[in-house]
């Protein structure tokens, strides 16, 4: 029992770990876009964030791109109040840009969804920022769009509740 919870608590904390690692977060302009599953199963339909983790307060977040699979078309999305939607130049891509003004750093986006005509198996995202002080300059951050997995969640509750179990046992 103790090597389970001990193998449990040491892969959920290599899991966390790890991502962590591949963050972006604390780069003077960088976003995270996290994306989940919406409706019934087998909708293909995905509900996306987008958070302005830059470092400096002089980056907003104004245009999100969504690229799937080549093999997933976009058959709709949804966009939130003051951002507009682009799709149809590319079957798998989708442009969102904020014409109601822009994403401060440390503030996030949300209410963007996309229907695919396939469940999409890598999904990637590129994010613009408009440096404040400096109208010129309009960076770009790329990454994979982060999706909670729910085996990592089991992982970690698992960890949880036999070493609770564990603690619970040795008081007794």
């Amino acid at each position: 029992m103790r090597a389970l919870s001990l193998g449990a608590a040491i892969l959920a904390a290599a899991c966390f770990i790890c991502a962590g690692a591949w963050s972006d977060t604390g780069q003077l302009y960088s976003a995270e876009v996290t994306a989940a599953p919406v409706g019934a199963p087998g909708s293909n339909t995905w509900a996306y964030t987008a958070y302005n983790t830059s470092a400096s307060s002089d980056y907003a977040l104004w245009l999100l791109a969504i690229e799937v699979d080549e093999l997933c078309d976009v058959l709709s999305v949804v966009s939130p109040p003051g951002w507009g939607a682009d799709y149809s130049s590319q079957p798998h891509f989708i442009t969102w840009i904020y014409f109601a003004g822009e994403v401060p750093a440390g503030a996030s986006a949300s209410g963007f969804e996309a229907t695919f005509s396939c469940q999409p198996l890598l999904q990637t995202y590129s994010v613009m920022f408009d440096n404040i002080n400096n109208p010129g300059e309009t960076p770009v951050d790329y990454g994979e769009v982060s999706i909670p997995e729910p085996a990592g969640a089991a992982v970690l509750l698992a960890g949880f509740l036999s070493g609770g179990a564990l603690i619970l046992r040795r008081r007794r």
